[in-house]
């Protein structure tokens, strides 16, 4: 029997264990490769079989939208081996069956996951899994089954095998869906769960233990609204995986203030934490959609032209996106700021968790503009 004063010692030792929170120094952020062109925002990533996957996205090659610039979407796919902390491309000849970006995926034992997307011609609902074939030094793409509706910039996690897609954008409109996929049983579909309690997309969040069992936990993101413009959330929710409910967490706060975020990168660590990187506070993307509405509404050939001459200059000084590391503990419902990153912040991209180390792929810097660079952040 163990004594009363030894049990409570073990419970201490427990508690103060979950509640830790690592210090700033405890991530090193350093540049691990670099994409073979200009990069693009919303490429699917994931790791299958110890090789880093990159594929799709859009960027603008040529001009800026504002400049009469066309949005270009890839079919282009990458795969990185890891060699002493940096990346080393793996020379493939297989690309994405169609142009696409602004998709979900996520790693998981059989491949990576992809899900929904975008390209020219609007929302996609097809799924598919990128699997590496080691012997051939070939990536292999496999049909997964199709959304219930086109879905694009939602949340998705994994958890035993089971793919759960949360919000996200369809046909212009913000949702509230959620969404199942079990991999063991994909003659089932994807099922409807309890929708999101708001309608929202470009979260962050993902799969994490609160101390009593695994929860999906929703940080942040934003709404189109129908006067065109749109709302920025700090509000958080967790959906208990047993109980099939969700709950309202703290909101998100960034150095003590409560802040709407949308756009970030984010991955479960350690087991209660979840870690978000950079992201968008909204406060340039409402003004462009102020100017937008402006011009739209306004029926002066003069005043549109000063209108959009003062949204092209707001968006050629676009100051980038939050540099911020946000650590989230989900036993204490408690929000700390880790300090921040040493690059501009990408946001319109996905966190991997590859080992002990977080990789950011590509993504966009500032308005309209991408990065080719690989971030690697070692948790230390």
């Amino acid at each position: 029997m163990i004594k009363p004063t030894l049990l409570l010692l073990l419970l201490g030792i427990i508690y103060m264990s979950a509640n830790a929170q690592p210090s700033p120094k405890q991530i090193a952020w350093t540049t691990a490769g670099k994409l073979p062109d200009t990069g693009g925002a919303g490429v699917f990533t994931g790791v299958h079989k110890n090789v880093l996957l990159i594929g799709g996205g859009a960027n603008f090659p040529n001009k800026m939208p504002w400049e009469g610039g066309i949005k270009v979407f890839q079919r282009q796919l990458f795969a990185f081996k890891n060699e002493k902390g940096q990346l080393q491309p793996i020379a493939i000849k297989t690309q994405l069956s169609t142009p696409i970006a602004y998709g979900m995926s996520i790693s998981t034992t059989a491949g990576v996951v992809c899900v929904g997307g975008e390209n020219e011609e609007g929302g996609i609902k097809t799924a598919f899994l990128l699997e590496w074939e080691a012997l051939r030094q070939e990536v292999l793409t496999k049909p997964l089954p199709s959304l219930p509706l086109p879905l694009s910039n939602a949340l998705i996690a994994e958890k035993n095998g089971k793919i759960y897609v949360a919000g996200g954008e369809s046909e212009g409109q913000s949702m509230s869906t959620f969404l199942c996929l079990d991999l063991n049983q994909l003659e089932k579909g994807w099922q409807h769960l309890p929708n999101v309690p708001m309608a929202v997309s470009h979260s962050a969040g993902g799969i994490q233990s609160n101390g009593e069992g695994d929860s999906f936990f929703l940080l942040g993101g934003r709404r189109k609204n129908p006067d065109g413009i749109s709302t920025f959330y700090s509000d958080c929710f967790a959906f208990d995986l047993k109980k099939n409910i969700w709950k309202k967490l703290n909101p998100i706060t960034v150095n003590g203030d409560v802040m709407g975020i949308s756009a970030a990168t984010s991955v479960a660590v350690g087991t209660t934490y979840l870690l978000m990187v950079s992201g968008d506070n909204g406060q340039t993307f409402r003004q462009v959609e102020r100017f937008n509405k402006e011009i739209a509404e306004t029926k002066s050939e003069t005043q549109k032209q000063i209108l959009r001459e003062q949204k092209a200059k707001l968006l050629n000084n676009h100051p980038g996106f939050l540099k911020e590391v946000l650590l989230y503990n989900t036993i204490s419902n408690q929000w700390q700021t880790l300090g921040k990153i040493p690059s501009a912040g990408q946001v319109t991209t996905t966190a991997v968790k590859w080992g002990n180390e977080i990789y950011i792929p590509s993504g966009e810097i500032r308005a309209g503009v991408r990065t080719p660079d690989i971030w690697k952040g070692t948790i230390q």
